[in-house]
């Protein structure tokens, strides 16, 4: 059985130290880690261009720094509602 201990109070992006716990064949042996968080995400920003709603059909257009998050969801279960397209 392998463990990692971390202390419940440990503030996001600060270093936190844990014990790392092993056992193999009835011998344990523990070992204390630091770890440190890598460098924050950079920033994105995400802009709504234009709307439009015709006889059902919702169409956004869109731009992002980072096109991979753009995510469209339902306000009904969460389950994804559309396509999109990165043109």
């Amino acid at each position: 059985m392998t463990s990692l201990l971390l202390p419940p109070t440990t503030p996001a992006g600060n270093s936190a130290m844990g014990t790392i716990t092993a056992t193999w064949f009835s011998v344990t042996r523990t070992a204390t880690v630091t770890l440190t968080p890598g460098a924050p995400a950079p920033a994105h920003r995400v802009a709504i261009r234009n709307a439009t709603w015709d006889a059902g059909l919702l169409t956004i257009q869109a731009t992002s720094t980072n096109p991979k998050v753009i995510t469209v969801r339902s306000n009904l279960g969460g389950s994804a509602t559309a396509t999109l397209t990165n043109d």
